[in-house]
């Protein structure tokens, strides 16, 4: 009897449907496989959305468990601690001998405790059996009731929003290099730090006009947390913190931040996972965010409400793909296919799979692949096939020689561009203004600093110094001529322009 006819006679005619999007062994292998990676790593934010591909009980997933508890731990750590215990204990309802079930309990018991659950926390713990994870609960009792003991003393009063000064002091820390570099005329290497500290000038001036006084204090990191760390020790008064360029130097800044209660703000760097007390702020949209946005444009501007996902055999690229398909599927959307490629794909399996995809709905590709082969083979497929489905891709597209301006207008794809610059009244000033002082055309760095410092100078006025407190408070507001900030999230800038060609320019289609 065929599949089809059994579903017909048992009444569950959607059960062939479902399976043509059933995962398959190798896919929730891949998952697996890169989310306990990701664990080791402790990118846990990365790692839920990974694994949430394998917290399905089926025959062919056979990482359904250990995935679980994979998912768990990094549930714990990011803080989620409902969802920690909510599967952690669904887990243990499946599975109660399971060889790993003390660890898993101890995980729903620890989340209880952390939500002042204590009731179900001893519940859960007094059923633990192995000798070391019962002490690990017993300290973790401990030092809550610890840390109870310790917020009860009489706390102090907190700030409001508005702060009354009139002058703010912004340390700026950028790597000059001024032991290499010639300042009037800097190598060619630092150019770029040298144009976002004259966009930073810029936008300290057009506050001034606007009865903000910002002073800029700008230091050079040399690249050395020894040298940061000694200028921050001499320094006393800061309101806000800019920089550093380079993720290993965020450290001393960060602890300086923390300890004086300011803000960080890293103006072109992202993270993968902000630290709960980490005071950062983060200009740069992140894989996340992207994927966020993506999906948001999606189902705005798309007819259908289902995807094709491709993506490139790095784990960067398939973080991204995974944190589109979630971000897709609580659009309400679908995903017809999510599978990866490399440079040997191939070429007519990628077209069958554009033709075959369902012809009820409008189909659209969200592409995670910033290999030059992935992208000139994907680009030729989809102009092959019988009808253009709509791509969404990252912005290194656009610098693949081998892919014109007008294959691309014509494949109908659209690019993620957190730096994108648009053509506006301000752009025009500005790109004047640069010109007239430094006899250079601005590069996207001057642009970030400039609205870096346009907006947080503002921040500092409603806010002062602990304006990080506040920024999910501030609506999504365009930059003067960049895609803008958008910090309801949390501390990542979840703003970023995604843009088409239209008659040969590229242009910025969203947000509006």
């Amino acid at each position: 009897m065929s599949k089809l006819l059994r579903c017909l006679l048992t009444g569950y005619g959607w059960c062939l449907l479902s399976s043509l999007y059933a995962q398959s062994l190798q896919e929730f292998t891949n998952s697996f496989q890169l989310g306990k990676r990701l664990v080791d790593e402790k990118k846990y934010v990365e790692a839920k959305h990974v694994l949430a591909n394998v917290l399905k009980d089926v025959p062919q997933n056979p990482y359904y468990k250990y995935g679980t508890y994979f998912y768990a731990l990094a549930s714990y750590y990011t803080g989620e601690y409902a969802r920690c215990q909510e599967i952690a204990l669904q887990l243990l309802n499946r599975y109660p001998t399971w060889e790993q079930a003390d660890e898993i309990r101890l995980l729903a018991a620890l989340s209880a405790l952390e939500t002042d659950d204590l009731n179900n926390a001893n519940a859960i713990g007094n059923l633990l059996k192995n000798n070391q994870t019962k002490q690990i609960f017993e300290n973790a009792k401990l030092a809550r009731q610890q840390k109870a003991t310790v917020n009860a003393s009489p706390s102090k009063t907190s700030i409001t929003p508005l702060d009354n000064k009139r002058r703010y002091h912004v340390a700026v820390f950028l790597p000059f290099m001024l032991s290499e570099t010639d300042p009037s005329k800097p190598s060619r290497r630092y150019q770029f730090v040298y144009d976002m500290y004259e966009g930073m000038q810029l936008a300290q001036e057009d506050l001034a006009e606007e009865g903000i006084d910002i002073q800029l204090y700008p230091f050079d990191t040399e690249r050395s947390n020894v040298a940061i760390r000694r200028q921050l020790d001499a320094q006393s008064g800061v309101d806000l913190l800019i920089g550093p360029l380079y993720s290993n130097n965020i450290e001393p800044l960060a602890a300086y931040a923390s300890q004086h209660r300011i803000s960080l703000v890293n103006p072109f760097g992202t993270t993968t996972e902000p630290a709960k007390h980490d005071p950062t702020i983060w200009v740069e949209p992140n894989a996340a965010a992207l994927a966020q946005q993506a999906a948001l444009f999606a189902a705005e501007f798309f007819p259908g409400k289902t995807a094709i996902i491709y993506y490139g055999n790095t784990p960067e690229d398939s973080v991204m793909a995974h944190y589109y398909k979630q971000a897709h599927e609580r659009n309400n959307g679908r995903v017809y296919l999510m599978r990866t490629l490399t440079p040997k794909m191939n070429f007519q399996r990628i077209i069958g799979e554009l033709d075959g995809a369902p012809r009820n709905d409008s189909t659209h590709l969200f592409i995670c692949a910033r290999q030059p082969a992935i992208a000139i083979s994907l680009v030729s497929a989809i102009l092959s096939t019988k009808r253009v489905l709509p791509a969404i891709t990252t912005q290194e597209w656009l610098n693949y020689d081998l892919i014109s301006y007008d294959q691309l207008q014509k494949a109908r794809v659209h690019f993620l561009i957190p730096d994108f610059v648009r053509e506006t009244p301000a752009k025009t000033r500005f790109d004047k203004l640069i010109v007239e002082r430094t006899n250079m055309v601005p590069s996207k760095f001057a642009y970030i600093g400039y609205e870096t410092v346009y907006f947080f100078g503002k921040m500092l006025r409603r806010y002062g110094k602990e304006l990080q407190s506040y920024l999910s408070q501030e609506s999504a507001v365009s930059g003067k001529m960049m895609p803008g900030f958008d910090f309801s999230n949390g501390k990542e800038n979840m703003r970023t322009a995604i843009c088409t060609f239209n008659n040969g320019v590229l242009q910025q289609i969203f947000p509006n």
